[in-house]
């Protein structure tokens, strides 16, 4: 997706940056800065036509080097960048960017690694966090904060969702554990783009726990659980945002696969079951960046199932199977403007896909240089 390249107004720029449309922004924005490619200075919205807020895909993965940075376009997938200095040494199970200035992956054995990141590539490799690092185990889940002053790990280990303050210089304190945090393991974690409220998907009832965030202050009152229960073990949870509407998604490992809810600052009304569910545990699940469609990546074939979304109405008939299907269950999915990737199991590791209102078209050719091992997160940016 990019901006219009004619008549654009601020509400065009949010949608590009996975923000609500009317959400509050201003030209000067480091976001919009970022987007129309110029850092300081005078700015106005003709810098922001055509404009694409999606130039790099990363893939994490089970072996060495442990993540793979691909430069993204509608033709699909460029050069891979050369490899880290300092890389993870096993299997990294999450990434994610922030503002195509900083990534971060996160592995087994409770590490996570960030760089600073630019059009050359990785760059240097920040510092650890002090206390409290590394996690108490397997980091499976890992999310920048929205204004990129703090990060949140789902995690194995009590309290199986910890974080730290993130400023100029790198990782600061650690925050506070919430005081009524998940329940055991945590895989998934997932910011609302525009409140910064934080959802964390686990592994036993009530399978989602959900908290107001401040970057300064962390974790706030759990907000009370859905009056509806989650069907399952929470493997994945999404924010979907369009307009003044949000609503937040968590996939299972029990049938439908996937539970989607109202959300306000809190929960509101379960939207009705897909008709035509997912077929197997539902790994990760996404919403467009526009919150017109969301996707599940699931453990069984065709491992990926894409949907239209309504905030009004819920799952609309779910696209038909692509054509060519990823070649094994899919860990994570994530939207890039009109395409849509998972990263799975078996090579190619990494499936990519165009998509519109009606539904998948022909698969991008893979990478030339493939991942290197089982694809476990993938994050557009």
């Amino acid at each position: 997706m990019t901006t219009p390249t004619g008549t654009i107004g601020l509400s065009d720029v949010n949608v590009e940056l996975g923000y609500s449309s009317n959400a509050l922004i201003s030209l000067n924005d480091a976001a919009v800065r970022a987007l129309a490619g110029i850092a300081s200075g005078t700015i106005s919205l003709n810098d922001l036509r055509g404009k694409s807020a999606i130039s790099y895909v990363a893939v994490a993965h089970a072996t060495a080097p442990r993540t793979s940075v691909y430069p993204w376009s509608s033709s699909g997938f460029g050069t891979k960048y050369a490899n880290p200095s300092l890389a993870l040494t096993v299997t990294a199970y999450a990434v994610s960017a922030y503002q195509a200035s900083r990534l971060i992956y996160a592995q087994g054995g409770g590490a996570f690694a960030a760089y600073d990141w630019s059009a050359s590539g990785f760059g240097s490799r920040y510092a650890d966090p002090g206390s409290g690092f590394p996690l108490p185990g397997s980091v499976y889940g890992i999310a920048w904060a929205p204004n990129g002053a703090g990060m949140i790990t789902a995690h194995v280990g009590s309290p199986y969702t910890s974080g730290w303050r993130f400023g100029s210089t790198g990782f600061g304190t650690k925050y506070s554990a919430p005081s009524n945090g998940p329940t055991n393991t945590a895989y998934g974690v997932a910011f609302h783009p525009t409140t910064s409220e934080l959802s964390v998907s686990h592994n036993t009832t009530p399978y989602v726990s959900t908290y107001p965030f401040t970057s300064g202050a962390g974790y706030g009152t759990r907000y009370s659980s859905p009056a509806s229960g989650v069907s399952g073990r929470g493997e994945g949870t999404a924010f979907g945002v369009s307009g003044s509407s949000s609503a937040l998604s968590v996939s299972t490992a029990t049938t439908p696969w996937v539970d989607v809810y109202a959300w306000n600052s809190g929960f509101g009304t379960k939207y009705s079951n897909p008709s035509t569910t997912p077929t197997g545990i539902g790994n990760n699940v996404r919403f467009a960046r526009d919150g017109a469609y969301i996707g599940v990546a699931h453990n069984t074939s065709p491992f990926i199932s894409v949907y239209p979304w309504s905030m009004s109405t819920g799952f609309g008939s779910k696209f038909s199977n692509p054509s060519t299907l990823p070649t094994a269950l899919a860990n994570s999915i994530d939207f890039a403007g009109s395409q849509v990737a998972v990263a799975h199991d078996s090579s190619p590791y990494v499936s990519a896909y165009p998509y519109s209102s009606s539904g998948f078209g022909t698969k991008f050719s893979n990478p030339a240089t493939l991942p290197t091992g089982n694809g476990e997160g993938i994050a557009f940016f």
